[in-house]
């Protein structure tokens, strides 16, 4: 029979690559503790896997963004370089959607369409003032139902 404590040491007990990416993703600044942060990466870190699961969790770019604002010295330039190159992919493509963000709501505007974005670009500059820090692949909007027909042929005739 195990003691409360000793299950909620084996429950938090993360590998060291979920303990970098927790710490990494982490909202509060107060965790954000370049000492923790390098004593973390100095752990044998599996670098293949820790890529893997920032990837499916599509937060890469906050994984890049504290490693070489804290200790880019301590992951292997392989890696390192690799998670640079997607993340100049990512920053321009959110810069592209940003743009037509701006295109598509001077483009409803015009056409007396209301439609508020929300998600995508919208919800990464509120949420991190840094477009380059999430991930988003779509532009979402809050439209009204009457509008749609209107919207279809707009979005249609734009390509």
């Amino acid at each position: 029979m195990h003691s409360t404590s000793n299950i909620n040491n084996i429950l938090l007990k993360l590998s060291p690559e979920a303990e970098l990416l927790l710490f990494c993703i982490s909202p509060f600044d107060a965790l954000k503790d370049p000492i923790k942060l390098q004593a973390i990466t100095k752990q044998n870190i599996n670098w293949n896997y820790l890529l893997n699961i920032a990837n499916a969790n599509k937060v890469l770019p906050l994984l890049y963004f504290q490693i070489t604002a804290n200790c880019p010295e301590l992951i292997p330039t392989t890696y390192l370089n690799t998670l640079k190159n997607y993340c100049l992919k990512n920053s321009k493509k959110n810069l592209f959607l940003s743009q037509e963000t701006l295109k598509l709501l001077a483009l409803f505007k015009t056409n007396n369409i209301s439609a508020i974005p929300i998600k995508g670009p919208v919800m990464t500059s509120y949420l991190y003032q840094n477009l380059s820090l999430r991930e988003f692949n779509d532009l979402d909007f809050l439209v009204q139902e009457t509008d749609l027909s209107l919207i279809k042929k707009l979005l249609t005739s734009q390509g």
